[in-house]
Formats: C-alpha cells, sequence, structure tokens
C-alpha cells in the first residue's frame, strides 16, 4: 500500500476533471467538460472535480463541529442514536455496508444523506484484524455521492474495470464523485456504480484519524425509475420507485 492515497494510482482510474469551464466558459467547453464527466463515468465511475467552488474554510469548519461531536461521551451521543437510513447517530456495529456482498463490515459510522464518517484511532478501538475494514466492499445505492476526503495510510480504494483494487488518487483540493446502483440502473448502465472500500490502517500508523464528508444526491421517494432506452442504456431493467428500492438495500446492510 502506498504511503499516502494516490500517489501510485493511475488517472484513468478517476480522472480528474476541473469543472470552471463548466461554469464560466463558453457553450464549447462546457460541452467538453460534459463530454469528459460522461467518458469518465462510462469508463471509470470514479472522478476528481475542481474548480466546484466550494470553500475550504466551510469544510474545515464542519469537521471540526464533527470532531466536537465525536469527541463527546457516549451517554451523551447516545441521545441522538439512530437507526440505518435515520437522521443522526450510528454507534459503532449498526452498519456493514458488505452485508449488501454477504460479507461482514467493521468500524464504519456513517448516517444518511450528509454523512460524516470518522475513522477513530486505532488504540482507541484497537488493531484491526486481518481481513477487516473501516468500511467493506460495496457500492453506493442511490445516484450520484460527493466524497470530501483526508489522506492516509487506510483509505478509499476502487475497484477496477479489470479486477484490481487499487488506491483513490487524492487532491485535497478535490471532491471524489461516484455513481450509485440506481444511477447505474437508470442509464441502463451506460454510467458504472463502481465498488470501494475503505482500508484500516496499518500497525505503523496507530495514531491515524479520518474525517469524511459524504453527500449522497438521491431521487424523491415516490419517484419511478425507468432505464433510459438506446442508444443511451445499454441494459434495460424494470422500472423501480426510489424509496421501496433503498428501504431493501438499507435492510440489507442493517446489523440486528
Amino acid at each position: 500500500m502506498t504511503e499516502l492515497l494516490g500517489t501510485t494510482a493511475r488517472g484513468d482510474y478517476a480522472p480528474s476533471i476541473d469543472l470552471t469551464p463548466w461554469f464560466a466558459g463558453t457553450e464549447a467547453r462546457r460541452r467538453e467538460v460534459a463530454e469528459q464527466v460522461d467518458d469518465a463515468l462510462r469508463t471509470a465511475g470514479f472522478l476528481l472535480i475542481t474548480g466546484h467552488g466550494v470553500n475550504r474554510a466551510l469544510r474545515d469548519r464542519v469537521r471540526a463541529h464533527a470532531r466536537e461531536f465525536f469527541a463527546l461521551a457516549e451517554q451523551v451521543k447516545q441521545r441522538y442514536e439512530v437507526r440505518v437510513g435515520g437522521r443522526g447517530w450510528l454507534s459503532p456495529g449498526t452498519e456493514a455496508n458488505g452485508y449488501a456482498e454477504g460479507t461482514a463490515t467493521y468500524l464504519t459510522l456513517p448516517t444518511f444523506g450528509f454523512n460524516v464518517n470518522w475513522y477513530p484511532v486505532p488504540r482507541r478501538i484497537g488493531p484491526a484484524e486481518p481481513g477487516q475494514f473501516r468500511i467493506g466492499p460495496h457500492t453506493d445505492f442511490g445516484t450520484v455521492t460527493v466524497l470530501d476526503r483526508e489522506p492516509g495510510l487506510g483509505g478509499l480504494q476502487v475497484y477496477t474495470a479489470g479486477g484490481e483494487w487499487v488506491d483513490a488518487p487524492f487532491d485535497p483540493d478535490a471532491f471524489t464523485v461516484s455513481l450509485g446502483d440506481l444511477m447505474a440502473r437508470w442509464t441502463g448502465d451506460r454510467w458504472r456504480s463502481t465498488r470501494h472500500r475503505v482500508l484500516a490502517p496499518p500497525p505503523k500508523a496507530p495514531e491515524e484519524e479520518l474525517m469524511s464528508l459524504v453527500y449522497f444526491y438521491e431521487a424523491d421517494h415516490d419517484a419511478v425509475i425507468e432505464t433510459l432506452p438506446p442508444p443511451i442504456g445499454r441494459t434495460s431493467y424494470p422500472p423501480v420507485v426510489w424509496g421501496d428500492y433503498l428501504r431493501e438495500k438499507l435492510a440489507a446492510i442493517s446489523v440486528g
């Protein structure tokens, strides 16, 4: 594993795209950006975006407030405890993303909609067992996921079309964007919903603490999603109601 996320990962697995021309360019430049995004989502399903206009200070404030919350005593955080899919605090062991693939997952603390995923230092929760992940291999469920990451020795990996796990490239100014199963279904598999996972830190990083800010764009709960026909869609899926589809997915990763 590399010393920092993405130091050896190849850009074709998660190409970096500057959105500045989309906001301030000509129609021709906007079309170029759209074509770059389309190509990335067809081939990789993951991309980095810069030029998004989200202030770094805002991202830092969110992390600072989140760290204050996670530092609270367990009995205080329990006042805000919810089940998977709720809005509040998920205690350790509540959700296991790997259950969606039939495997167990550990050390994950996500919520729903806008997630703050806190990965505490190993000395707080103990060393990882062999084959244990911070978040196990999975695909996201919805449409578009926007991730603001921190670099670390235990970090995000992407499963390539060639069947290889690679470190996702890291850029402190960029957001990482991936697609979920619903968007792949909606586009008839023109765009990919790519498997990914978050590694536990190695023994040489006992003090590593990371926090990821994750925003999930979803459909209205009563929206009926139908596959786009050819030439866009390549695979035909039966229509689904997003709310029903999501409940089924969440039930699959709920523990207990």
